[in-house]
């Protein structure tokens, strides 16, 4: 009973973070009542260690899933707890060495509850009692022989001393009576640091850490340094440096309790260790010795004065061994120590630091930050060397674009494109930016875009313009993203001169640098949109203004969630769609999505009335590829699955469109939102199905006869569309099975076997997801299914067919079979046999049949 209640406790336990599940509480109230029985049990079977083990499993899971659950009974549960933690090691015949076993497991049951019980962020009284009364009795057992228990003590002590600094700062509780415990705990830890038993190395390593983080200011100052000293003693070698130095990390990390005094007074002798493990190969060595770097250099240059040079070389040694992806913390310890370093060291260094970190290649979110530290640091603390830096940067940018138009030049496939070297020009842009941001910030200056503009308001006429130019660009649009341009006009039009620029790199930079300019500006969008839209704006510029506007969008909408300027852009795009005599851009959807994902209750709504309402088939299109560019989102929030669940039926009414094109793009999105959302559209299938299975009967006024010589040729213009009606449902009855009504489906099952044969694929697949589940639907039909397959074997070969159509009548006839082979069990399964079908078999099975008997007997070998 006690192991089943600690299972079901630790599955409800999952749903207890979620108030709306009421779990919490039910088992807030059960408590007290499940502790005292539990605690009977317990009483009437005292010899009985298995009970104690499993009501210590109960009462972990109980506190898992409410940390303070157990707080009105911790009294009752102290006698217990200490009784278990004071047993005495046993050791000798079988028979002790059995009640050890037996001990030590309930032990660890034990502290596996305390390690639990003091993951909180808050102590009532009655688990201030708990913890007085219990915590000598982790000391205790911190010195014990048995098996993993001085490991499980120092882990639950560590937890508790976290939990007394947060209670300090809360002042809930004074923890000045612990402190004594605490150091004991930390001089029996330290005399255990070079034990071999790795789980317990690697646990009292964490716990001095963590007593001299959150316990520094309240123990003695030697016993401070002398622990903290201890970190630094690689004890069996180099294998152990992770752990050891991490947890030296741990300590001194602000914020941390350790006076700064003491950290600056072990420095020297820290970095004495450190220094050969910077030059290890070993990663994992390597990183914690950057992040002792990185750490020790928060207590200021003093820390590192002396061996700032020397380190600096040990990390441009390390960033050399792997430029493009040089690890985060050694980008990270180059920012730290460069306060540190003499000019002219950093002078002499910085061609060869350059060149490394042009080439890196950012792709993730802490590297992109230490990288861009790594050039604030620079800038702030050496203004003396800005030039040098600045032409370094566009220097190396330089080459590697010209590296990579002499690709492109040279390339003399056109099938293959050379790839534009982005990651590159993110770099150098940024690192400029990062550069002058921290010159400004030192001399206390406002940031301007004025080292910017040389590049910008150059003339692109050489690949070096070319250059320099999408680095400006590039570097403007970043630094509006962030906020940081002024409003000017001039710079403007500017940009907006480059989007007419003959260069398409340089017209792609534009349309993104100045989409964010006007992004940071929303005042300005509705002359971005008119000229994006004017009848003089046209090939590649008003492509490259469009794209303009669809980062604008993006920037206002989508990420500064401007509802105001929102309204005011969609009324002047949704006017121009209205009004629009030529063809309407599919980025200008693309930026509807943008709206509608972004405020889905007013504007989800507001694009399905559109749909509905649009009479041009041209307008009607344009909405729905905006829906469907919003179902297509695979991140939509529950807000938006929300509204796009009650405006589907609505919007999807448009599959019966009398426009051949509306009903195809309407398929596509109802194939989009089964594929990936198909929750939403459960409850509507039965008012959407009659109009989809309407596609998939063939529209004989949509096919017409050309003459391409002597041949007449039969064009199906209603194809495309009927293969996105079966692609929709396939889709239907392998998301939503059984969703779809068997008659409707079983029809269209029927004409899909007779035709194209893309379609005929299609159906075969949905014949093998439901076969199983649907054979009494089949097994009704199988006469009309038998004359589907002999009308496209019937179908004859051209004497003059190429190879290419010979192949496809072989495809088509191998694919009839297939149709015969999935529902040949249904057949011999039926109470009804179907003599056309059986027929049809037999003939297909019969070896003089030729190729239809291969191909039988191959599908069949195939399973």
């Amino acid at each position: 009973i006690l192991a089943t209640y600690a299972t079901v406790v630790g599955a409800l336990g999952e749903f207890a973070a979620d108030s709306a599940s009421g779990v919490a509480e039910v088992l807030q109230q059960q408590a007290p009542e499940a502790v005292a029985l539990i605690l009977a049990a317990i009483k009437n079977y005292p010899r009985s260690t298995e009970t104690k083990q499993l009501a210590f499993a109960v009462f972990a899971q109980l506190v898992l899933a409410k940390y303070d659950i157990l707080d009105g009974s911790l009294s009752d549960i102290t006698p217990i707890v200490t009784a278990a933690l004071s047993a005495d090691d046993t050791s000798g015949t079988l028979q002790t060495a059995s009640s050890s076993l037996v001990k030590t497991n309930l032990k660890l049951d034990v502290l596996e509850f305390l390690r639990v019980l003091v993951q909180r962020s808050s102590v009532s009284d009655s688990a201030a009692e708990f913890l007085i009364a219990t915590k000598d009795g982790l000391r205790e057992n911190a010195s014990s022989k048995a098996f993993q228990v001085p490991s499980a003590s120092f882990t639950a002590a560590a937890g508790l001393v976290k939990l007394l600094s947060n209670a300090a700062h809360q002042s809930s509780m004074e923890v000045a009576q612990f402190v004594p415990w605490a150091e004991d705990m930390a001089q029996c830890a330290a005399s255990l640091t070079g034990t071999d038993d790795q789980d317990l190395r690697s646990s009292v390593n964490v716990f001095i850490g963590t007593v001299l983080q959150k316990f520094g200011d309240h123990i003695s100052a030697s016993t401070a340094q002398q622990l903290l000293l201890i970190l630094t003693e690689l004890k069996g070698g180099m294998v152990h440096a992770p752990a050891v130095l991490g947890a030296f990390v741990q300590a001194i990390s602000k914020p941390t309790a350790l006076p700064q005094e003491i950290v600056v007074a072990v420095a020297p002798s820290v970095l004495q260790v450190i220094d050969p493990l910077l030059r290890q190969g070993s990663a994992s060595v390597v990183t914690v010795a950057l992040n002792v770097v990185k750490a020790l250099a928060g207590y200021g240059t003093e820390t590192l004065a002396s061996a700032g040079d020397h380190i600096l070389t040990n990390i441009i040694a390390i960033i050399s061994k792997s430029p493009e992806s040089p690890p985060a913390s050694a980008l990270q310890a180059f920012a730290a120590v460069c306060p540190t370093v003499s000019e002219e060291n950093m002078r002499s260094v910085t061609a060869k630091l350059l060149k490394l970190l042009s080439a890196t290649t950012v792709y993730d979110g802490q590297s992109a930050e230490a990288l861009g530290e790594l050039f604030e640091t620079v800038g702030r603390s050496f203004p003396g060397l800005m030039d040098s830096w600045k032409d370094g940067i566009i220097e190396n940018w330089s080459q590697t674009h010209a590296r990579y138009y002499k690709q492109r030049k040279d390339s003399s496939n056109e099938a293959i494109q050379v790839p534009f070297p982005t990651a590159m020009l993110t770099n150098a842009a940024k690192s400029i930016n990062s550069l002058y941001t921290g010159f400004y910030e030192a001399q206390g200056q406002q940031w301007t875009s004025e080292f910017l503009e040389s590049l910008v308001f150059t003339s692109p006429r050489s690949t070096e313009d070319i250059a320099l130019v999408c680095l400006g660009l590039r570097a403007l649009g970043y630094a509006a993203s962030q906020g940081w341009l002024a409003q000017s006009d001039q710079l403007a039009a500017q940009l907006d001169a480059h989007i007419q620029s003959k260069h398409d790199d340089v017209r792609d930079e534009a349309a993104a640098a100045l989409g964010k300019y006007v992004g940071s500006y929303p005042a300005t969008f509705a002359a971005l949109f008119a000229s994006a839209t004017a009848s003089d704006s046209e090939g590649a510029s008003a492509s490259g203004r469009l794209q303009a506007v669809n980062v604008a969008v993006d920037q206002i909408v989508g990420t500064g969630h401007d509802k105001t300027s929102a309204d005011a852009m969609w009324a002047q795009i949704t006017a121009y769609a209205q009004n629009s005599q030529g063809p309407l851009p599919d980025v200008l959807a693309q930026s509807l999505a943008t709206f509608a994902v972004t405020f889905p209750q007013v504007f989800i709504p507001a694009l399905a009335e559109h749909v509905s309402s649009s009479g041009d088939a041209k307008i009607k299109a344009f909405y729905i590829t905006a829906f469907r560019t919003v179902l297509a989102d695979r991140h939509l929030s529950a807000e938006c699955d929300a509204e796009l669940k009650n405006v589907l039926p609505q919007v999807l009414a448009s599959i019966d469109d009398e426009s051949i094109n509306i009903r195809r793009l309407s398929l596509l999105a109802l194939f989009t939102v089964i594929q990936s959302k198909a929750a939403l559209i459960k409850d509507a299938v039965s008012t959407i199905e009659p109009a989809l299975f309407r596609q998939t009967v063939v529209n004989e006024s949509l096919i017409r006869i050309i003459n391409m010589g002597p041949v007449k040729k039969r064009i199906d213009d209603g194809l495309d569309a009927r293969r996105c009606a079966f692609q929709c449902v396939h889709m239907l009855v392998r998301m939503l099975p059984g969703a779809a009504n068997t008659d409707l489906l079983a029809e269209s099952i029927v004409r899909g076997i007779a035709d194209d044969h893309d379609i005929r694929l299609l159906v075969l697949q949905v014949i093998h997801e439901t076969v199983s589940t649907q054979a009494h639907m089949y097994a009704e039909r199988l006469d009309e299914i038998a004359a589907s397959v002999r009308k496209v074997q019937a179908t004859k070969l051209s004497p003059k067919a190429v190879s290419q159509e010979i192949e496809k009548h072989h495809a088509i006839l191998k694919s009839s079979v297939s149709v015969l082979v999935a529902l040949e069990p249904v057949a011999k399964a039926a109470t009804s046999p179907s003599a056309e079908f059986d027929k049809l078999l037999a003939e297909v099975m019969d070896s003089s049949n030729g190729e239809l008997s291969v191909y039988y007997k191959e599908l069949h070998s195939q399973g």
